[in-house]
């Protein structure tokens, strides 16, 4: 049985611990307590003893709970933990002994029993797991390798093996043993991964709390004392970048699902690989269940003998194919559905895994599951809470439910075990998105994912007994697929690793990738960050660069913050930071909705099912952009009691309890995602924090309401210049936009976003994509055509690209003369965007012009004679003499003379274009003739060749 199948079951042992508790702690409360509780009995004699036993503890633990807000704890980091834990201590007089690393203590006879833990441990342990049996084997190779200063050890450990729970284990007992540092930090690469392994190592261990804890971008329960630490990757990555991490203060890393390829895990095998070059990297033990050894080996210098293979403990999985592809390229959903209800409708027993693409898939396959009364159907996917991810993920089954149903993303696919999987139903499709450095497009879109990939899927079918998996795609489909996923580090914006490399001193060209990006990628990259000031035109990281490195968010995030705090719109910069980060706040229109929606076509459909959904949220909210209606959503959001929601629900007081169920409530009616709009309210006081602003909750709502449109046009300009969009007045139909040529040479097509507020309005000339641009699906005249859709827009006013970006703005000349009662060169302008003269910002009839089209003017007149000039004149015949004595030279002589009058002129006007201007340089606007001809030569040529 796995470990998340039991957390729920471990719950009934809460209330019988609490009443044991409170009877042992009786006994050793001080005076004061007492006398409290004396005066309190005497109020509720009339109650069950059993009753006074149950408030007691509720009381003391609500005391407690104070305490800690009290003294600055971080409560609701602490309350993600298993809350509510009861502890029992046998105390005894004997002298305190250290048991853990990094001043951590208990005394001799002194053991904490956390009854959870204890009824964790026992379920952990009755499974035998492989890694268990070969625990001493596996402490010392470790202890092996640290006295050889080998540096690496290779775990490969089959799919439920306990690799990840016991590895810690081993660490930190060979540590102790070798007398290392006594601290373990592990790297995960999912959040759900890193707390569930932490409370599973914890109560293998018996840990006193915090001994064992975890750090995700929901939360951390670790602290000063903890000796093992499990982490997500993106923290491990900080950590190292930092120097939070060398031989000095950890014995050992352990970099679990090391075949997952993210961008984070390329730089963290850099980065190790340097600090083992520099020679201050612990022990690193890299585990999988599936690695490519030579490649690990030839990268980190490995030795044969520092491998360890442990087979796992799966039972056989048959598979079975499509005998036909499904019949377009959504009709894999409707088979998917279709054999989910056969398998539930037949005698097997056990739970059913799906596997599909994202959330939108799940949610369709879920509507068509819903009229399965004897089945608990659930999602599973990474944008729900961290309580909705529980649920799917606790294993009980509610009463009267024949099996649960669970579906997934591939979430589900490596570290998670969603216990009592049985059939696993895989569509063999995962979500893609590929970054184009060239065009700066985001291309997402839905791929088949590689063999490997579907064998792990696989493999959750056989972990309590055999099982079947299956793939809803044909046997000629599969073999065409990929065995090993393209890495992320091929398929994703580079520029915040380049800023972060550059912020300890490292060229990107310079840095050992076991798989290096593409040169293209590295570039646009650097290009990219030069546009933000964050590097100079030499390449080197600037002030302003640091900074937005230090601010840890992707650069443009960065720089966003902090141009948002010289113009005091923090508040709004940081949601919208919360928004750039999650994909979607718009609940998908329901298949009900969806077919009772015009069109002809089902993507006509959903298209105007979707259109329906935006133009109520913007009669709702309003806004003059997509940007300003989210900064509206989310002040709604605050008022309907989003923080309250945002809280763990082991945090929520009754009162918080109403608010949260408001706040769903609200968000279904609206079609909102209510998970998005609670994580970035979560996640909202880091953001803060990291900003180091003070964010007043309180004002919160109505300070978005007051920002000023200007204000978001100057950040959106000073961020995503080369996302500024122009419109083609000449287009028919859709309105259609291009981007500066600049940033697209090949001037494609580029359309708003359906979901947009400014989707059917037409006033708007110039508009900035917040959200970037990506490849999507859409129609012509009925046929399904992929077109490039800007998201996330909010307009542009003229006098911001004026103040920002003037170097965009080209100036139109008509009519331009030369006034003579005025002495002024004037014409009419129109103010465009270069590029595109169609677009026209301003007008200015008879405007006195002082530019080079007013001296080009200037010496055009002069050159011409129209002004009544002596010396003007003069120069005139002068020019026609020295033309003519060079026609009949005939090799005499040299005679230079002028081409073009005009284009001396403007030489010699040195900017001057009136004849106030010119006074005092009349001397150099006269021709000296023999500056080009001497007296004699001319005289010879007017004697031998005469007019």
């Amino acid at each position: 049985m796995s470990v998340r199948e039991q957390l729920l079951r471990i719950k009934k042992m809460r209330e019988k611990a609490a009443r044991k508790e409170q009877d042992n702690k009786k006994e050793k409360q001080d005076k004061e307590i007492q006398e409290q509780r004396a005066l309190a009995e005497k109020k509720i004699t009339s109650k069950a003893p059993a009753e006074d036993a149950r408030q007691s503890g509720y009381k003391d633990s609500a005391i407690a709970r104070d305490k800690k807000i009290d003294n600055g704890e971080d409560n609701v980091v602490k309350s993600d933990q298993l809350t509510n834990i009861n502890k029992i201590k046998q105390v005894t007089n004997k002298k305190p002994t250290k048991i853990q690393g990094n001043g951590a203590f208990l005394r001799n006879g002194e053991k904490e029993i956390n009854n959870e833990q204890q009824e964790l441990k026992e379920m952990i342990e009755r499974q035998d797991l492989p890694v268990k049996k070969r625990l001493a084997e596996l402490v010392e190779l470790i202890k092996k390798v640290s006295k050889n200063n080998d540096g690496f050890v290779v775990l490969e450990a089959e799919t439920g093996s306990g690799k990840s729970v016991y590895s810690p284990i081993a660490a930190f007992k060979a540590l102790k043993e070798l007398g290392s540092p006594e601290r373990v930090v592990m790297m995960q690469p999912r959040r759900d991964a890193a707390t569930s392994i932490a409370r599973a190592v914890s109560a293998v261990m018996e840990a006193e709390s915090g001994v064992v804890g975890y750090s995700t971008s929901e939360g951390k329960t670790i602290d000063r004392k903890s000796a093992i630490a499990v982490v997500t990757s993106g923290i491990m990555r900080r950590y190292l970048l930092q120097g939070d991490i060398s031989r000095d203060n950890v014995g050992a890393i352990i970099l679990d699902e090391i075949h997952e390829g993210s961008i984070e895990y390329h730089l963290v095998f850099g980065l190790i690989k340097k600090l083992r070059e520099a020679g201050q990297a612990p022990l690193v033990i890299l585990t999988s269940a599936t690695m490519d050894i030579r490649r690990l080996q030839d990268f980190f210098g490995i030795k044969n003998d520092n491998y360890l293979h442990i087979e796992g403990r799966a039972y056989p999985v048959e598979k079975h194919f499509n005998a036909h592809p499904s019949e377009n390229k959504h009709g894999y959903i409707n088979d998917v559905a279709e054999k989910v209800l056969e398998l539930h409708k037949t005698n097997k027993d056990g739970d059913i895994l799906v596997f599909l693409p994202g959330a939108k898939e799940i949610n369709q396959v879920i509507s068509y599951l819903h009229n399965l009364n004897d089945a608990e159907v659930l999602p599973l996917y990474g944008a729900l809470s961290s309580d909705e991810r529980k649920k799917a993920l606790h294993g009980k089954k509610e009463a009267g439910k024949k099996r649960r149903i669970i579906v997934a993303t591939d979430i589900a696919e490596t570290s998670l075990t969603v216990p009592g999987i049985t059939m696993v139903v895989d569509s063999c499709r995962r979500r893609s998105v590929r970054y184009n450095p060239k065009t700066g497009i985001i291309e997402r879109g839905t791929e088949f994912v590689s063999k490997d990939s579907a064998e792990q899927r696989a493999g959750r079918a056989g972990r309590v007994r055999p099982g079947d998996c299956y793939r809803i795609i044909t046997k000629e489909e599969y073999v065409r697929m990929p065995e090993f996923r393209e890495s992320e580090i091929k398929r994703v914006n580079l520029a915040h690793t380049v800023l972060q490399l550059k912020k300890i001193g490292v060229e990107i060209e310079d840095f050992p990738f076991i798989e290096p990006p593409s040169s293209n990628a590295v570039e646009e990259a650097i290009k990219e960050l030069k546009m933000l000031g964050a590097l100079n035109d030499e390449g080197r990281i600037t002030d302003l660069g640091i900074e937005m490195e230090r601010l840890s968010f992707e650069p443009r995030l960065a720089k966003m913050v902090i141009e948002a705090r010289k113009r005091n719109a923090m508040e709004a910069a940081l949601v919208l930071v919360g928004f750039s980060r999650e994909r979607d706040v718009l609940l998908d229109p329901s298949k009900k909705e969806i077919e009772e929606a015009p069109g002809f076509s089902p993507a006509d459909k959903r298209t105007n099912a979707r259109n329906t959904i935006s133009n109520k949220l913007r009669s709702e909210f309003g806004g003059s952009s997509d940007i300003q209606m989210r900064l509206n959503i989310f002040a709604a959001a605050i008022e309907n009691g989003l923080f309250a929601a945002a809280k763990l629900s082991k945090q929520r007081g009754f009162k918080e309890k109403e608010l949260a169920k408001k706040f769903e409530k609200w968000c279904r009616a609206h079609h909102l995602k209510a998970n998005t709009l609670r994580h970035i309210g979560y996640k909202l006081r880091d953001y803060a924090k990291y900003s180091n602003f003070n964010l007043d909750k309180s004002k919160l709502a109505e300070r978005l309401r007051n920002v000023r449109p200007e204000i978001l046009s100057e950040l959106a300009l000073t961020v995503y210049p080369d996302r500024l969009i122009f419109a083609l007045h000449n287009s028919r139909g859709m309105p259609e936009f291009r981007r500066l040529s600049e940033y697209d040479p090949l001037g494609r097509i580029i359309n708003i976003n359906p979901g947009s507020v400014l989707r059917n309005q037409s006033n708007f000339d110039v508009l900035v994509a917040f959200g970037g641009f990506s490849e999507g699906s859409g129609t012509r005249r009925g046929r399904e055509i992929t077109r490039i859709y800007a998201q996330d827009l909010h307009p542009i006013e003229y006098k911001t690209i004026k103040k920002i970006m003037p170097d965009i703005l080209d100036r139109k000349y008509e009519n331009v003369s030369y006034n003579t009662e005025l002495d002024e060169v004037v014409g009419d302008i129109q103010v465009v965007l270069k590029g595109n003269s169609d677009i026209v910002f301003e007008d200015q009839y008879d405007a006195v012009l002082d530019n080079e089209v007013a001296v080009r003017t200037f010496a055009s007149v002069l050159a011409s004679g129209e002004i009544d000039l002596p010396w003007a004149r003069e120069n005139i015949r002068t020019i026609d003499k020295l033309r003519s004595l060079a026609r009949r030279s005939m090799g005499i002589g040299i005679v230079k003379t002028i081409d073009s009058l005009k284009n001396w002129y403007i030489e010699k006007l040195d900017g001057a274009h009136n004849l106030r201007q010119i006074q005092d340089k009349i001397g150099n606007l006269k021709i000296n003739f023999t500056d080009f001809c001497s007296k004699e030569l001319a005289e010879e040529i007017d004697k031998h060749y005469p007019e």
